[in-house]
């Protein structure tokens, strides 16, 4: 009579269970990897640091200096002590290729580049035989670009992980500096540590929630729906729209009752309910202007655009989500210059206030020059005015 088959022991892992399981194990071999890599770079990178800082001292010393220290620093102890992680990490590499056709399908030509360059570190070392400096100094001047290269292809595989996992530390729209963040694991080639980030660029699907910007040299983290990047539109129209509303209500109607309120005088204040409409009218054309002006500038950059590049015309919705804090900045900017001129020039009109709104920020740095100007020169008319009284009683 045969044994009757529990159920647990009958039952098959479903299609979504077994793709979960791949995806897991998949997970566990890319991070192997990564780890693996990071060690690779790390101590390329030392080594390279050590030439350089070696080669720096032994050019101030005497031939004799010099000698102690090569053989001291940068001898074939140095040379073992790196290789005693490089050659042990690519190995591991190459046995989980054999188990992981998908990773050896993945990164197997750039270990590749990364075994044969570590190679030609090995052929150029000097070693304990060269005892000439010059000669030395020759080989280990040629070793640094093979480490270089080491260096960037550890990075191009590794970096994009990395800066996934920092920006969830960010909020959305904060910028996170590349040099500054991810700079020690850059290869000194400034082209090559260039190519790094256009690389994270062009392949904007890598990492979650983030657009690079090249030119600045550097990543924003932005929300993750489509919905809520056009939030930050929406918000950014309806301030627009209160301040226009409300800038202009407390110029002409507001500051006025607020005086008569408070028992001072109204005459000299430049404003009046009736200007009401005008001062709308020149706000109007003054954000008209200061819109064209963004508009005709992003034009002009996506024409000068050679490679990809995180520009206005490309996703004017991404571009506003990102750039929220400051372009709020820049719409008080806007309104300050607004206020200075319909404060200096009253009876300003619409054509003079679009290209004063194309040019707002040198006309605002003008009028506020005057301003501060003008308080100076009434902050000296009252200290004269208080110190007569003085003066009369001596």
């Amino acid at each position: 009579m045969s044994t009757p088959i529990s159920p647990t022991e009958s039952k098959k892992p479903t299609p979504a269970e077994l793709k979960q399981a791949q995806d897991e194990l998949r997970r566990v071999h890319d991070q192997l990897i990564f780890g693996l890599l990071r060690e690779i770079r790390a101590s390329a990178q030392y080594l390279q640091k050590r030439v350089v800082e070696t080669l720096d001292q032994a050019s101030k010393l005497d031939p004799a200096g010099r000698t102690a220290l090569m053989a001291r620093l940068l001898g074939d102890k140095m040379w073992r002590r790196i290789d005693e992680t490089i050659t042990p990490n690519l190995a591991r590499i190459d046995k989980l290729f054999g188990d992981a056709v998908e990773e050896r399908d993945w990164c197997s030509d750039s270990v590749e580049f990364v075994r044969l360059n570590w190679l030609e570190v090995s052929d150029l070392w000097p070693g304990a035989t060269v005892i000439d400096y010059e000669k030395q100094r020759q080989q280990l001047e040629q070793v640094k670009v093979p480490l270089d290269q080491i260096i960037y292809q550890c990075a191009s595989l590794t970096l994009s992980p990395r800066v996934s996992e920092t920006l969830k530390n960010l909020r959305v729209g904060q910028p996170l500096d590349w040099d500054f963040e991810f700079g020690p694991e850059l290869p000194t080639d400034p082209e090559l540590s260039k190519r790094l980030l256009e690389e994270l660029a062009q392949e904007g699907g890598v990492l979650d929630s983030a657009v690079v910007d090249v030119e600045h040299r550097l990543i924003y983290k932005v929300a993750k729906s489509r919905a809520a990047q056009s939030l930050s539109a929406l918000y950014l129209a309806l301030i627009i729209v209160a301040c226009g509303i409300g800038v202009p209500w407390i110029l002409s109607r507001g500051v006025p009752w607020m005086l008569t309120r408070t028992g001072m005088s109204a005459e000299q204040y430049p404003f009046k309910a009736t200007d009401l409409g005008r001062l709308y009218g020149t706000l109007i054309f003054i954000l008209i202007g200061s819109g064209v002006h963004v508009a005709i500038e992003a034009l002009k950059a996506a024409r000068a655009q050679t490679r990809p590049s995180f520009q206005a015309m490309n996703n004017w919705i991404l571009w506003l989500h990102v750039r929220f804090i400051s372009i709020l900045w820049g719409l008080a900017w806007i309104l300050l210059g607004y206020v200075l001129l319909s404060w200096g020039m009253p009876k300003l009109e619409w054509q003079t206030a679009f290209f004063a709104g194309y040019s707002i920020d040198s006309v605002t740095a003008l009028f506020l020059a005057r301003f501060e100007t003008t308080v100076k020169t009434k902050t000296q008319q009252l200290t004269g005015e208080s110190k007569k009284p003085e003066a009369e009683k001596k």
